[in-house]
């Protein structure tokens, strides 16, 4: 039997594109828009599950944790002040679910970061009220859905109603209190910036600091690193790729696809991470925008990562490690 790459995981990359296509399909067969960035939620729901458990009870209330939250994040985009408590809010939380086991960040992070860009993105585009729950009425059935057919039809398919839990012990959950406020403390200096500055994508920034803002000092600074070299390898990548290609409405969705499809495909972070940076450039190019997203992107990641490191550095140097980040934890 043939064996891939090291660097990659085919089981999950199948699974993601078998849970990807009804998606795609319907859009290819309505043109409906709105099915594009439901993907995020289908992904989401997805990784809650593999790296979580695969729990029923779990998928449907991550399903409605997603709807709220993307909901709550829409409602309060227009006024600065509430945006940002409620990113510190997600931030802190999106961690500090590891009092139930160290898996359970996966469904933390994956809450918090579809809520924060769909919103976002939903605002730029002048999504109205009606439109996002729109949004949220297409694409959450059709992403629940999309996981129970990937997990279904391809192995392991063992799954349980209810969920289970790994409490941490007394001193892992103060450890942990102190990496969440870390977080939530990165996410407030980064979203105070994006609501003062207001760059195009905000949500990058935000998302950087917080990405880089968990575990031990080693970690964050492996991680900032990660994320510096693989946005310096792959947004040339991906322009040089855009200048190659046609631009089209296909190549965009294929695009969006491929890029969601790196949240799972990798086990070697740094390449997940210069792929997504690469798609994503030749994802905006192929839907008419410039190249210059992929200067923006790579001072957005690069800020936001140094506010993560600066805060770990301030806060966490003489805090012992809780447990460490895994390879799988690729957003």
């Amino acid at each position: 039997m043939l064996k891939g790459p090291a660097w990659l995981d085919g089981p999950a990359l199948l699974r993601g594109t078998v849970a990807l296509l009804p998606g795609l399909l319907l859009y290819g067969w309505t043109g409906q828009e709105l099915l594009l960035p439901g993907g995020l939620l289908t992904i989401a729901l997805l990784i809650g599950v593999e790296r979580c458990q695969r729990s029923l009870l779990l998928l449907l209330v991550h399903a409605l944790l997603l709807g709220l939250s993307i909901a709550a994040f829409f409602a309060v985009e227009a006024s600065a002040p509430l945006f940002v408590l409620l990113c510190g809010l997600y931030g802190f939380l999106s961690l500090w679910i590891a009092c139930l086991g160290a898996r359970w960040t996966s469904v933390g992070s994956f809450t918090f970061i579809p809520a924060l860009y769909l919103s976002i993105e939903a605002h730029a585009a002048g999504f109205s009220l009606a439109q996002g729950l729109r949004l949220l009425a297409l694409g959450l059935p059709l992403a629940v859905g999309s996981v129970l057919l990937a997990s279904v039809a391809l192995p392991p398919r063992g799954w349980h109603l209810g969920w289970q839990r790994w409490p941490l012990e007394p001193a892992q959950r103060q450890r942990l209190g102190r990496q969440a406020l870390v977080r939530a403390l990165a996410v407030l200096v980064t979203a105070v910036a994006v609501s003062l500055w207001q760059p195009p994508f905000g949500q990058w920034v935000i998302w950087s600091s917080a990405s880089v803002a968990t575990g031990e000092l080693t970690v964050a600074r492996q991680k900032g690193l990660d994320r510096t070299v693989g946005a310096l390898v792959g947004l040339p990548a991906g322009a040089l790729l855009s200048l190659l290609l046609p631009r089209s409405a296909a190549l965009h969705a294929l695009g969006i696809a491929l890029t969601l499809l790196t949240l799972v495909a990798f086990r070697n972070y740094r390449a997940a991470f210069a792929s997504r940076c690469a798609l994503i450039v030749l994802t905006a190019a192929a839907g008419g925008e410039g190249l210059g997203i992929g200067l923006d992107r790579f001072v957005l990641v690069v800020l936001g990562g140094a506010v993560g490191l600066a805060l770990v550095g301030i806060v966490m140097a003489q805090a012992g490690p809780l447990f460490r980040r895994s390879s799988k934890d690729r957003a």
